[in-house]
């Protein structure tokens, strides 16, 4: 079972409240002196006052309460009994500061009527019982286990503020890192449709005609180049149903071996797809530098450039239909 603070207070109200309107009734079966019932039925009044006012939202009500009690139990010192003079209801400010304030509060309104009853020991010479220590004691061990109460709360409340501070910037940082997360995907897009862009650059691939693919080749070509100009043709020679591909090299400064292999396999791996391959664009210190390095380029076809491979492509086809032609009219 819990109950909140503001709970406890409410409780603590009732119990006042009740607990002066029976003293004020005990108060008129005894007949007791007048004194006395007004106190009572006073006390009854303020304690019902204050609950009221607290329950509306007025939290000056809890100290009132403390100064009030400490004020009633100081009178009832003075003018009380001389034979319990230091009784238990020294305690009842204390109890209630506890509950309703702070360590400060229980030293000072239990302090009030110690000291009242104090005074009146010493002035009326009355005889002090062992429950005066006893009393003493108490009260000291409840500010002392307030304080110790009110500094692990703040202790929790810290580190409930710590950790809510740690969650917050947990969440930030989360979000952030969700954020440069998807900046990051955004620029390994980009520059994925970039690299895609270099590559079909670096490798294009232009319709001459009809079954005719022109790809000509700037720069150096090295073995990841070579890879993707292979696959680019290949794929551009199934999708079009390309019937020759010429290869221009004119943009090439050095061929050597290395390239020439290149060259080599992918005019194979064009063949085996049923497409003739030229290759043009030889340069006289191109041709020099591949005779010196021994370099075969084996039956591949050669043209000095596209157009001229383009014609005998023409030439070729034209001879082709011919011959098909003849032997249809010999059949």
């Amino acid at each position: 079972m819990s109950i909140t603070q503001r709970q406890a207070v409410l409780g603590l109200f009732g119990l006042l409240a009740s607990g002066a309107l029976v003293i004020t009734f005990i108060f008129i079966f005894q007949r007791r002196p007048q004194l006395e019932l007004f106190f009572g039925s006073g006390a009854f009044i303020v304690y019902t006052g204050l609950l009221v006012a607290y329950w509306r939202g007025w939290e000056p009500a809890r100290y009132i309460a403390i100064i009030t009690t400490s004020i009633l139990i100081s009178i009832d010192v003075i003018v009380g009994d001389p034979t319990r003079v230091f009784g238990p209801v020294l305690l009842l400010p204390a109890v209630m500061s506890l509950i309703l304030a702070g360590p400060r509060w229980v030293a000072v309104s239990s302090g009030v009527p110690f000291i009242v009853s104090l005074v009146r020991v010493i002035i009326q010479e009355t005889d002090t019982k062992p429950t005066t220590i006893l009393i003493m004691m108490l009260i000291g061990g409840m500010v002392i286990s307030r304080i110790v109460t009110d500094t692990a709360m703040r202790n929790v409340i810290e580190h409930a503020n710590l950790a809510k501070d740690a969650l917050a910037k947990s969440e930030q940082q989360t979000r952030e890192l969700a954020l440069r997360t998807e900046a990051l995907e955004r620029n390994n897009e980009e520059q994925r449709r970039l690299l895609e862009l270099v590559a079909i650059l670096e490798t294009p691939a232009i319709a001459l005609a009809e079954g005719v693919l022109l790809a000509p080749i700037v720069g150096s070509l090295d073995s990841k180049r070579a890879h993707t100009l292979m696959s680019r043709l290949l794929r551009e020679v199934k999708d079009r149903q390309v019937r020759m591909v010429v290869i221009d090299i004119a943009g090439v400064a050095v061929v050597d071996t290395e390239v020439a292999q290149s060259l080599l396999r992918t005019a194979q791996a064009l063949r085996l797809l049923g497409c003739a391959v030229t290759l043009t664009g030889i340069s006289a210190s191109v041709a020099a530098t591949m005779t010196h390095l021994g370099v075969s380029l084996g039956d591949l076809l050669i043209a000095r450039t596209p157009q001229e491979a383009m014609e005998n492509y023409r030439s070729n086809r034209q001879v082709s239909s011919l011959a098909i032609n003849k032997v249809q009219t010999k059949t």
